[in-house]
């Protein structure tokens, strides 16, 4: 009878277990559809700025040829930029649940809204830093910045270098090949293709021993 009780109960926290990293992961999926609202907007932003600018061009008598190809060239790089935000925080959020359980230490779905206006942020320094330097300072700028304020949050909450330095790392490899992607034309989707393959690869390899029921690594 005790044989059967405790199996009763270990197949009953088996399952809770399980119901409750979906739980979780449907919270955090929908958390990263909501952080597309943002963007939105800042794309939105990023159209309204460069209509009022091409539209004072004429008013601007003082501003050469270059510095309006640049300033021209600078708001079609972020709104490029935004266009791989889902991206961003999606791969973002799942690198921080993998942290969340194999550090054992629950993230509340607030901390996840605050990464993620972390990295919606993102794009408005980008947008506004880049209307006075170059798109490319702006963008490795507005990257340091982002990249630094997740990483000391992550070391906070975890109390844990390697989990932050993990986090930080994915965000630095991210944001460069983003940077990447928007310099080319003609093979940015293959390349693109390419590199999310690698990263659903690596992140399958990374998780192939991890116990989903027990929230636990397995040797």
């Amino acid at each position: 009878m005790e044989t059967n009780q405790t199996s009763t109960f270990s197949t009953h926290n088996h399952s809770n277990a399980a119901n409750s990293i979906l739980t979780k992961l449907v919270i955090v999926a929908i958390i990263t559809l909501l952080m597309l609202i943002p963007t939105s907007l800042i794309s939105n932003l990023i159209i309204e700025r460069q209509t009022t600018y091409n539209a004072n061009l004429e008013k601007l008598n003082n501003t050469t040829v270059v510095e309006k190809n640049i300033a021209s060239k600078n708001y079609e790089k972020s709104m490029r930029t935004t266009k791989y935000a889902i991206l961003v925080i999606g791969l973002t959020f799942a690198v921080f649940f993998l942290i969340e359980l194999l550090h054992k230490r629950p993230v509340h779905p607030i901390q996840y809204v605050l990464v993620g206006f972390a990295l919606a942020i993102f794009y408005l320094l980008v947008l506004s830093i880049g209307e006075y330097i170059l798109f490319d300072y702006a963008y490795i700028i507005a990257a340091l910045a982002t990249i630094s304020l997740i990483t000391l949050y992550v070391k906070s909450h975890f109390n844990n270098w390697n989990a932050s330095a993990a986090l930080g790392g994915v965000l630095t490899a991210l944001y460069g090949f983003i940077l990447v992607l928007i310099s080319l034309e003609n093979t940015a989707l293959i390349i693109g293709s390419i590199a999310l393959f690698i990263v659903l690869a690596v992140v399958m390899y990374v998780t192939r021993n991890i116990d989903w029921y027990h929230l636990s690594a397995s040797k």
